[in-house]
């Protein structure tokens, strides 16, 4: 179930297209990316490589949290498979490498890209959860960044999807 209103309206839209298409020949699929990485990678991901360049991004604790990402290479060669194949018509699909990584290995690979060493110690998440108690918002950001994001890309493997980078999901390149 999508959460909050950006969750809601995204998935209203989805279904909104999916009804249009019905009355159309238009090939419509609909592919909704893990947190995608690569080069020039913008969003949260830019954000904490650029704290951890510069020094005021905390080490994250090992929660065992589990993520999905999927490289931006990996992302295109889906879109094309979704484009070209009549099986994925009116379908939605989630894209990810098929592999669960943790903040914490997350973490540990953007400070290699910097350049940086990897701290041996951590913020305990008892901090995390701490500050999160300060408002919704920050709260929000805690569960975002030490809670789980995992998702199967099973229906877009069954379309012959394999994702060149994965167990490589945190070979970043420079962002």
């Amino acid at each position: 179930m999508p959460d909050g209103i950006y969750g809601e309206t995204k998935r209203e839209a989805e279904l909104r297209l999916l009804e249009i298409t019905q009355q159309s020949n238009m090939h419509v699929a609909i592919v909704r990316p893990a947190l995608v990485y690569g080069p020039k990678v913008k969003g949260n991901l830019q954000l904490m490589c650029s704290g951890i360049e510069k020094g005021w991004f905390p080490p994250l604790p090992e929660t065992g949290n589990r993520r999905s990402m999927i490289h931006v290479d990996d992302l295109v060669q889906a879109l094309l498979l979704v484009a070209e194949n009549s099986r994925a018509n009116r379908e939605i699909f989630i894209a990810t490498d098929g592999k669960p990584h943790s903040s914490r290995e997350i973490y540990e690979a953007m400070c290699r890209i910097v350049g940086k060493e990897v701290p041996h110690w951590s913020v305990p998440k008892f901090l995390f959860d701490l500050v999160g108690l300060m408002s919704p918002r920050i709260r929000y950001k805690v569960d975002k960044l030490l809670g789980d994001e995992y998702y199967s890309s099973e229906k877009l493997e069954a379309l012959g999807f394999k994702a060149v980078s994965r167990g490589q999901a945190c070979k970043f390149s420079k962002l």
